[in-house]
């Protein structure tokens, strides 16, 4: 099985695959499994994709595709998708009825507030489903995601911001603890406190100004809470967690930004298509 390069076999943008035309055409060689049942929804997680029982003659344009569960394909795009020919683990079978081969692949998979499924498809115009992983299942999907932290405009303070679910609407806070600086521990806080957020938002697909974002590429995005850390003298660090009851972040820490006039860097990048 040689490797396709970009170059012998550009990928399709995922926004350009004929969903309409997908066609069921379950194998019954074909098993499609991941390395995990669950993952925690506390972070990012890598699941190794593996299929066994490809005929040879579907490999060249076999893919597999990350949907959440419950999803018809022939309605929306993948949240991501990779060609089986990019296996780093694979080989080749021969039987007296053919020859097949096996693979892996590995998918970052996010916090998506919902199990997801694996398919794998044949064909790119017309693609057929030959077969679907077990779900995927999200533990806990209200664990906090998206956490960031940006300036009010007011001195001395800090906000922070964070994606949940409505399920866990109720509760949702910021927790910390504030120092006078960075030293060697133990320390001793100067404050400990928690703070309710202060504002929760969303969006509906109507609010979206056009396809694909409200169409074959919406999905619910969950709420986005923000609460705000004030009494924040230059310099002090500070150690956080958001969430609520139903699922806290990992703990972080941040340092208050210096007095005004203060000499500061600044790190300005993009993303390679910017």
């Amino acid at each position: 099985l040689t490797p396709l390069t970009a170059g012998d076999h550009p990928l399709p943008a995922v926004s350009g695959v004929h969903r309409r035309w997908i066609t069921e055409r379950f194998h019954p060689l074909v098993k499609l499994q991941t390395s995990v049942a669950n993952i925690t929804g506390a972070w990012a997680e890598m699941v190794a994709v593996s299929w066994r029982g490809l005929p040879e003659d579907l490999q060249g344009e076999a893919w597999i595709a990350l949907y959440l569960a419950g999803e018809n394909p022939t309605e929306v795009v993948p949240l991501k998708y990779q060609f089986c020919n990019r296996s780093l683990r694979r080989r080749g079978v021969a039987f007296e009825n053919g020859s097949f081969a096996d693979g892996t692949l590995e998918f970052e998979v996010l916090n998506y507030r919902a199990d997801a499924v694996f398919h794998l498809f044949a064909g790119w115009e017309r693609p057929l489903l030959l077969a679907s992983s077990q779900p995927l299942r999200i533990l806990n999907p209200a664990s906090p995601s998206g956490i960031h932290l940006a300036l009010t405009g007011r001195r001395g303070e800090v906000a922070v911001t964070w994606t949940s679910t409505w399920q866990a609407m109720d509760g949702q806070r910021v927790e910390f603890e504030i120092f006078a600086d960075s030293g060697a521990q133990p320390r001793q806080p100067l404050r400990r406190d928690s703070i309710k957020a202060g504002s929760s938002k969303s969006y509906q697909r109507h609010e979206l100004c056009g396809a694909p974002g409200n169409a074959e590429g919406w999905r619910d995005p969950g709420v986005f809470y923000t609460a705000a850390i004030d009494k924040l003298e230059p310099g002090y660090v500070v150690t956080y967690r958001v969430g609520s009851s139903e699922a806290w972040s990992r703990n972080a820490t941040f340092r208050a930004p210096p007095a005004a006039g203060a000499a500061v860097k600044l790190l300005a990048f993009g993303d390679r298509k910017s």
